[in-house]
């Protein structure tokens, strides 16, 4: 169990190195850009969580914010025909999944 613990933690910290700026594509628009300014917050919140001594109610909540801003993010990407980078689809999964557990 520890080792999935520390694979969930290494993928959030991977995703907080990304910015908007690295990110944005460049066909984006102020709907798109606006999806991602969330979801960049809603993982900044997240890392903040797991950084913090357990409370499962902020961390529930900052999980499906997370999760909320993420499929956001995802659906407005494809809404616009373009491809969803792995990374994104992949974390996307990963946030499902420890949803679902819960």
């Amino acid at each position: 169990m520890q080792g999935n613990t520390l694979k969930v933690v290494g993928a959030i910290a991977q995703s907080s190195e990304v910015t908007a700026a690295s990110v944005t594509p460049r066909q984006a628009d102020a709907g798109l850009e606006r999806h991602l300014a969330t979801l960049l917050s809603a993982r900044m919140a997240m890392r903040a969580e797991l950084g913090s001594p357990p409370a499962m109610l902020r961390d529930r909540f900052a999980q499906r914010q997370l999760l909320t801003a993420l499929e956001r993010y995802v659906a407005a990407v494809a809404a616009r025909g373009m491809p969803i980078p792995p990374r994104l689809r992949d974390e996307l999964r990963l946030q499902q999944r420890l949803a679902r557990a819960r």
